[in-house]
């Protein structure tokens, strides 16, 4: 069965003290309402896979004021929450130890952007989004401050069991967004030939979806989620990566994920 996001409510935020604006401090807030008695637990730790850690980079010395004005909004929302400072080189590493420790059930993760503008997923966010064991909402500057539109990705045509828990996770997590945030929630499939074409009527009577918001399309994931994404203006679009120990780039989730440009939420 999937979990029951209602009973996560201990929301593991990242915070890179060398940035300015914290976006996912600042959707953990917003998140936080929608759960019961929800706390947070704040990792303050550079990803110095990206980041320039000598001590020229006057960004990386933060004063109380500095602490203070983080913690500010939090305190204002009336949520409980605790902060853990890392100096690990591990960035990775760091959260998948703290946020196991914390008990957390949710990891939101601030997302940077090359000059170009275009996504930045580097080597640690890619091993962190396959290992990961909790779900992972990647929280991107610009993100609208109320979700209207969610996208749920899924393979409907997968015969394996994985791919069937991961669909069940994937529309029933969607289903509870919508219902959360009173927005329109949207299934998109891709599929590559006629032989493994999904089951559009299946998939409107088990996510209870309307069939002008349920989209079977054919071609590459990456191009079809991608466009629907973009088509949609999606506030959210969620998408398995299944679990891996070992391998974790250049495959389908990758590429997608790195043409998406609203907030993603990965799911093993």
């Amino acid at each position: 069965m999937p979990m029951n996001p209602e009973f996560e409510n201990k929301i593991f935020v990242v915070v890179d003290p060398s940035q300015e604006k914290h976006v996912a401090l600042e959707r953990a807030i917003i998140t936080a309402k929608f759960r019961d008695s929800a706390a947070l637990h704040v990792l303050i730790a550079v990803d110095a896979e990206h980041t320039d850690t000598t001590a020229k980079n006057s960004n990386l010395f933060r004063s109380s004021t500095w602490f203070y004005n983080l913690a500010k909004p939090v305190e204002e929302a009336g949520l409980e929450f605790s902060v853990e400072f890392c100096w690990s080189g591990d960035w990775y590493g760091s959260i998948i130890k703290s946020a196991k420790e914390s008990g957390s059930n949710l990891i939101m993760l601030p997302l940077m952007h090359r000059p170009s503008d275009s996504l930045w997923v580097n080597e640690s966010i890619w091993k962190l989004l396959r290992t990961s064991e909790l779900p992972v909402l990647m929280v991107q500057p610009g993100a609208e401050m109320h979700r209207k539109t969610i996208l749920a990705a899924v393979n409907f045509q997968g015969r394996k069991d994985k791919y069937k828990r991961l669909n069940d996770d994937i529309i029933y997590r969607g289903q509870w967004m919508a219902e959360k945030y009173d927005a329109d929630l949207h299934i998109v499939n891709a599929y590559k030939d006629s032989l493994n074409y999904p089951d559009r009527s299946a998939l409107a009577n088990e996510t209870g979806v309307d069939s002008d918001r349920i989209h079977v399309i054919n071609g590459a994931p990456e191009d079809v989620i991608a466009n629907i994404s973009k088509q949609l203006q999606a506030d959210v679009t969620i998408v398995g990566t299944l679990k891996r120990a070992n391998s974790w780039r250049g495959n389908t989730s990758e590429k997608v994920i790195s043409r998406l440009h609203g907030d993603i939420l990965t799911l093993n």
